[in-house]
Order: structure tokens, then C-alpha cells, then sequence
């Protein structure tokens, strides 16, 4: 198959002056063998190399760069060719060579990674850039996690951050694809949360300003009845005459003050019963994430035995095949036995009427005839020629 111009070694640069056509070994021979011819030959290849402007930023630009680092590669190895390929006349001139090769080689080396590096500095820019965006995706779905830590206002500031994340350049179709699907499923799960650690803060806050005010009407309580006691104290100072409207207007008093520890007392309790349905709403809340993880756990749980079971059936299935082979080979056995038996007992068949026939051959001799006559009678009559007459084996 003829080569492409792409695929073709660099030497044709290399002028041989009185030669038609030379060939590729002939071209690589005189680098091999003239340090100076290489120097020439390399500065010319280098100008050809240098001559081309790289264009990463199309396939076919790349191609271009990798077809022409690729016919550097190929010169270095059709020199090497050439000089593995040196005849017993050349021989002499190995030393020489193989020094040359080495260094040549090395620079063709360098020269061809020199050509391709703009192609090698794509592949490498586009690696970090596919790894770039592979953080922020995986930043974005770790960001839908929401710890025991975590409050209203945290939330809600990571789903701002989330969600102000933007694409476009520098992605592809199928990263900015992914990358919106897992942004809106994130600030999906971090609004709910915010919404839900929200009504959480909202209710402790509560209970707090509950508790709060309970504490404020026991101190006011208090003061009220240190003032009380002092105008007690100023009324039993009064003359005896105003003792009688005094104590009137002391049980009045009393009265008035068992009416508002009453009505106190209910307002505590109903306080009390306000704070306990908070705590009990909290800690249902508190279940119901408990249930969550233990059905996360399940899951898991499940899906561990599904891949044990699957394991166990890969290692039935394995078992049972052993099993067949082993049946299958003693089936074997067993065959190869049977048809050595019959082969024994047809070998002792055959030695049998053999040593009968022998016989036989042995007794009709004593009559006179000769053996091979004795012969032929006995396999007449196995052969059952001579009527009436047989041969019992």
C-alpha cells in the first residue's frame, strides 16, 4: 500500500549531488556516516518544521501538527532502519554509526516533541479546563449537603453563591448539560432547607420570647408584692381607728391578688403547654430525619445484599460449569476405559482361537499331512467348508 505524503520520511531534504533518485537507506547512510551532512540535513529539516504555523483550535489544525511530528518520527526511524540494515560490508563502519545514531536520534527525538508541543499543550489545557469543570460540578452536589451545623443564614448564602455559578465558555455541551442539571437540583434542595431550618429558628425564637416574658411577669410579680408590703407596713402604722376599714380593704386586696396569681398561673400553664408542643414538634421534626437516614440506610443495605446475591449466583454458576466438566471428563474416562476394555478382550478373543486354531494344526499333523496343509484344513472348516465338522473355541 503506497504511503501518504504525510506518512513519508524527511530525507528527499537531504541533496545528493550525481544521484537519480536515491533511496531512503542510501539518504540515511550519509547522516549516519557524515557529521556534517546530519548538521545540514537537520538545519534544513528544522526550517521545514519551523515553516509550519500550528493551529490547535480545529481538528484538522491538530491533525496537521501530529502528521508533521509524526514524518520527523518517521525520518528518525527510517535512519534507525538503515542503520540496523548496514551489510557485512559496512561492518567495519559499525562503531561509527552507532555513535552517530544515538545523538541523532535524540534530536530528532526533541525535534519531533518540539513540533507537536503546541497539540501536547492543547491536549494538556484541555484536561485542566475538563478538570476544572468537573470541580465545580462536584462543588455544586456536594453543596446540596445540609449538616447539624448548618443554619437558615448559611444555607441560603450557598445557594446565592450556587446559584450566581454561571457557564459557557470553556464548557462543552454536554458538561454545561450536566453542570445545569445538578445546579438546579442543588438550589432546589438547598431552598427547601433554608425554608425548613427557617420555620426551626422561627419556633425556638418563639419559645425563647415565651419563656422570656413568663420570667418579666414573675419579676414585675415581685415587685408588685415588695410594694405591696411596704404599704402594708405604712397602713399598720395608721391609727387604730382606720384598723377595721384597713383590714377590709386588705382582704379586698388579697382578693384581688389570689385573682391575678389565678390568672397568672393559667397564663404560665398555657405557656408551659405552648413550649411543650414546640419541643414535641421539634423532636418529631428530629424523628422524621432520624426515619430518613435509617431508610437511606436500607437502601444501602439492600443494595449491598443485591451485589452479594449476584456474586453468589456468578460463583453457583461457576461451581455448577466445574461441575459438568468434571462429569463431563469422567464420562470421558469412563468411555476411554470401556473401549480399552473391549480392545483387551477382542486381543484375548483373538489369542484365544489363535492358540485353539494351533492346536487344532498340531493334531492334524500327526496324520501325516504337512503343516501348511494342517493350516489350510483348520481355516476351511472355521470358515465352515467341510461339512459336519467345527472347530469349538
Amino acid at each position: 500500500m503506497a504511503s501518504k505524503p504525510d506518512d513519508l520520511p524527511m530525507l528527499a531534504l537531504i541533496e545528493t549531488p550525481g544521484t537519480i533518485e536515491p533511496t531512503v537507506r542510501d539518504q540515511a547512510l550519509i547522516v549516519l556516516t557524515s557529521e556534517e551532512a546530519f548538521d545540514a540535513f537537520y538545519a534544513r529539516m528544522k526550517a521545514e518544521t519551523d515553516k509550519h504555523v500550528p493551529d490547535v483550535t480545529t481538528d484538522k489544525g491538530r491533525k496537521a501538527v501530529i502528521a508533521l511530528a509524526r514524518r520527523v518520527t518517521t525520518t528518525k526511524t527510517a535512519i534507525t532502519a538503515a542503520a540496523k540494515g548496514l551489510t557485512e560490508a559496512w561492518r567495519q563502519q559499525t562503531a561509527t554509526v552507532n555513535a552517530a545514531r544515538k545523538p541523532i536520534e535524540e534530536k530528532l527525538a526533541e525535534l519531533a516533541a518540539e513540533v507537536r508541543r503546541p497539540v501536547t499543550e492543547w491536549e494538556e489545557a484541555e484536561a485542566a479546563r475538563a478538570a476544572r469543570n468537573r470541580a465545580v460540578i462536584d462543588d455544586m452536589r456536594q453543596a446540596a449537603t445540609v449538616t447539624l451545623d448548618d443554619t437558615a443564614a448559611s444555607v441560603e448564602e450557598r445557594g446565592r453563591r450556587i446559584h450566581g455559578i454561571t457557564f459557557g465558555e470553556g464548557w462543552t455541551a454536554d458538561e454545561e448539560t450536566e453542570a445545569v442539571a445538578v445546579k438546579a437540583a442543588t438550589v432546589q434542595a438547598l431552598v427547601a432547607a433554608r425554608n425548613r431550618l427557617r420555620q426551626e429558628e422561627a419556633d425556638k425564637a418563639e419559645l425563647a420570647r415565651l419563656r422570656q416574658e413568663s420570667e418579666e411577669r414573675a419579676a414585675r410579680e415581685a415587685e408588685a408584692q415588695a410594694a405591696r408590703e411596704a404599704e402594708e407596713a405604712a397602713r399598720r402604722a395608721e391609727e387604730e381607728r382606720l384598723a377595721a376599714i384597713e383590714r377590709e380593704n386588705e382582704r379586698q386586696r388579697q382578693a384581688e391578688v389570689a385573682e391575678a396569681e389565678r390568672l397568672e398561673r393559667e397564663r404560665t400553664q398555657a405557656a408551659d403547654r405552648a413550649r411543650i408542643a414546640a419541643e414535641q414538634a421539634a423532636e418529631a421534626a428530629q424523628r422524621e430525619r432520624d426515619a430518613e437516614h435509617e431508610r437511606q440506610l436500607a437502601a444501602e443495605r439492600a443494595e449491598r445484599q443485591r451485589i452479594e446475591r449476584e456474586a453468589q449466583e456468578e460463583r453457583d454458576r461457576a461451581a455448577h460449569a466445574e461441575r459438568q466438566r468434571q462429569e463431563a471428563e469422567a464420562a470421558a474416562q469412563r468411555e476411554r476405559e470401556r473401549i480399552a476394555a473391549e480392545d483387551a478382550k477382542r486381543a484375548a478373543n483373538r489369542a484365544h482361537v489363535s492358540k485353539v486354531m494351533g492346536a487344532a494344526k498340531e493334531a492334524i499333523m500327526t496324520c501325516g499331512v504337512t503343516e501348511d496343509q494342517a493350516r489350510s484344513i483348520v481355516t476351511a472348516i472355521k470358515a465352515g467348508l467341510v461339512p459336519a465338522v467345527g472347530i469349538t473355541f
